[in-house]
């Protein structure tokens, strides 16, 4: 997945050519979305009565609960928009109207979170209706009886690529968020949140369970966290949230019988401050005109100090062909999920701020299967020697490039990576040009 870039910063007009005026951007978006639309509708159809092409469903889950069931069906939306190639902005837009729309019919209304109440809903039969009135809404959106989603004021604020591969892996486990404002989504909750962004990489194990659920979820944790009557600032924001979505995510996982688990790297942009927080062996990186570096730190048995605090919480590490395990299972110390490993697995992220300079062009956020087959030096050059080979129009594959060089050099994992620009594009280019 990734998004065109439009930033209207003259420095980047001048190289990008000519940027098409708001209107015209406008007009040329509606267009875009109108083609969409009727792709939408170009599939077989279950008769010859209404435009709505046949879905067949295979639920992600067998049960959800009333308080997941707004997050579970805005990510169902979500992802079946972004498999008909709607952007993410539009695909966030329409899934956030979609669930307010159908609230009594599929329970998605906004149910504050009650760690002693469960009350669960039949996920085979809700995610095919979910679905089903999806094409209702659609159907509507394409008969002009309900308005095309307008891309959030500040999208283009943080332009970003993403890239994801299955690898060698049978299956692919990872999941991503990527919000460069905070509007697009709960918008009767963040209208005073457009100019703060959020970006996470979940790097699921034993299955993509907590990965899927903590990109459905852990957003919104944020978002709660902030709307809190006195929030927290800094780290501890990034801290109250893990807390909340390893508490949401618990109680699913007991409810469920959830085995799977999943590493973390979250970042979220405000005032020029990056906060960031990570559980796991993902990491996050920070490009300069002269490097990149990492931000943090991996979490696994390798380090002294989760040795140590392993132990002391009465585990054992132990080596498994050559590799230190965690009870001689796990090869990483803390982790959403894996609640059958806790306490010497443990939930409580890292976390770092770091003050922007303006000096910084590039924002990382990728798995081990990146991070393991690349160094710092080596992401940097693949940086380098894709700007200087490519135009300044294909920026939204340099995720890809990036992906392809780690494969290159042997990684046989899942593979997701975000970059974000911290500055605009064309001072990038600049940069090797």
């Amino acid at each position: 997945m990734s998004e065109a870039i439009n930033d209207s910063n003259a420095s980047q007009a001048e190289v990008c050519a000519q940027l098409s005026t708001s209107a015209e951007v406008r007009v040329d978006e509606e267009l875009f979305l109108r083609r969409l639309l009727t792709r939408y509708f170009s599939g077989p159809k279950p008769s010859s009565n209404g435009p709505a092409p046949i879905i067949r469903v295979r639920p992600p889950y067998s049960q959800t609960s009333v308080h997941d069931a707004r997050g579970d069906a805005v990510m169902l939306v979500f992802e079946h928009l972004q498999q008909k190639e709607f952007p993410i902005w539009a695909a966030y837009i329409c899934a956030y109207e979609f669930v307010e729309v159908y609230k009594e019919k599929l329970q998605t209304a906004l149910v504050k979170f009650d760690p002693d109440v469960y009350e669960p809903i039949d996920a085979t039969k809700w995610c095919r209706e979910v679905l089903l009135l999806l094409n209702e809404f659609m159907t509507e959106m394409s008969n002009n009886e309900r308005p095309l989603p307008t891309k959030p004021e500040h999208w283009d604020h943080f332009p970003f690529c993403i890239a994801t591969h299955r690898n060698r892996r049978n299956k692919m486990e990872d999941r991503h968020t990527v919000i460069p404002t905070l509007s697009a989504v709960e918008p009767a909750l963040t209208e005073d949140l457009g100019e703060d962004a959020f970006f996470a990489v979940f790097d699921g194990h034993g299955g993509p369970e907590c990965a899927a659920y903590a990109a459905s979820h852990f957003y919104r944790c944020v978002i709660d966290v902030l709307k809190r009557p006195n929030p927290p600032e800094g780290e501890q924001l990034l801290r109250d949230a893990f807390s909340l979505c390893d508490e949401r995510l618990t109680l699913r996982c007991k409810k469920e019988s959830i085995k799977s688990g999943a590493t973390a790297v979250c970042v979220y942009v405000k005032d020029k401050t990056l906060t960031c927080g990570w559980v796991g062996d993902s990491s996050i990186g920070l490009m300069t005109a002269a490097s990149v570096r990492t931000l943090s730190t991996n979490h696994t048995p390798q380090d002294p100090g989760e040795y140590k605090r392993i132990e002391d919480v009465g585990g054992l590490v132990v080596m498994v062909q050559g590799e230190l395990r965690v009870n001689g299972v796990l090869n990483l110390s803390r982790s959403l999920g894996d609640i059958q490993g806790r306490p010497m697995i443990s939930q409580e992220p890292g976390t770092r701020s770091v003050a922007l300079s303006g000096e910084e062009y590039l924002l990382f956020l990728a798995c081990d299967g990146i991070w393991e087959a690349l160094t710092e030096s080596q992401v940097y050059e693949c940086v380098r020697k894709y700007v200087q080979t490519h135009p300044i129009k294909e920026f939204s594959h340099l995720g890809e490039f990036i992906a392809e060089e780690a494969r290159e050099q042997g990684s046989t994992d899942n593979m997701t990576v975000i970059a974000v620009c911290l500055r605009p594009v064309a001072d990038l280019w600049a940069l090797f040009n």
